[in-house]
C-alpha cells in the first residue's frame, strides 16, 4: 500500500506471477470502486511480491516506487527488482538474486540498500515484527 497512482491518494498493489503483471488499485475512496491500473512487468518473470518503497535518487517522482520479488527467472529463479514508478514505463533501477524464496508463509526475503534513502520505515517495520516494537 502506498502512493502508487497519485501523490495524495492511497493505492494497493497486487501481483500476478502467471500473467507477469502488477495491478494497482486506487483505494482512496471507500465508497466507490476504481478501475484497476495494470502494469506489464518486463523486468523479470513471475512477480509474486510487491512492496511500495521510496527509492529516492535521480528521476524520483512523488509516487512510491516498487520493490518486486519474482519467482520464474533463469538461471536463478528468485529475483528482486526495484522499479521506478513514473506511472508510464516503470523502468528498472536495480536487481539482485535472492538466496531463497521471495515469500513463504509469514516470511519475506528482501535485499535493499538503506544508504539510498534517509527513510527508516523499513527498519521500523522489521523491528515491529518481534512483537516488542523495539
Amino acid at each position: 500500500m502506498g502512493r502508487l497512482l497519485a501523490a495524495k491518494r492511497d493505492a494497493l498493489g497486487f501481483t500476478s506471477p502467471d500473467a507477469n503483471q502488477i495491478t494497482i488499485l486506487d483505494v482512496s475512496t471507500p465508497n466507490a470502486s476504481a478501475k484497476p491500473f495494470t502494469v506489464p512487468f518486463a523486468a523479470a518473470l513471475g512477480p509474486n511480491t510487491v512492496v511500495a518503497v521510496d527509492a529516492g535518487g535521480v528521476g524520483k517522482t512523488s509516487l512510491a516506487d516498487l520493490y518486486v520479488g519474482s519467482i520464474y527467472n533463469s538461471p536463478e529463479p528468485n529475483q528482486a527488482t526495484l522499479v521506478r514508478n513514473d506511472h508510464a514505463e516503470f523502468p528498472k533501477l536495480a536487481e539482485t538474486t535472492l538466496a531463497g524464496s521471495v515469500a513463504r508463509g509469514n516470511r519475506l526475503a528482501l535485499a535493499f540498500h538503506p544508504e539510498l534513502t534517509p527513510d527508516r520505515r523499513w527498519h521500523q517495520y522489521f523491528l515491529s515484527l518481534d512483537g516488542e516494537g523495539r
